[in-house]
């Protein structure tokens, strides 16, 4: 998250099913890794 942390306002975290961890900024997925 720190090379957009200059774009970022707030952070939101919402749990995702089947243990992902997702990374959406302005509706696009940047960033996606299951655990």
């Amino acid at each position: 998250m720190t090379k957009y942390e200059f774009q970022l306002d707030s952070v939101t975290i919402v749990p995702s099913d089947g243990g992902r961890f997702e990374v959406v900024l302005d509706g696009e997925l940047i960033f996606s890794k299951k655990a």
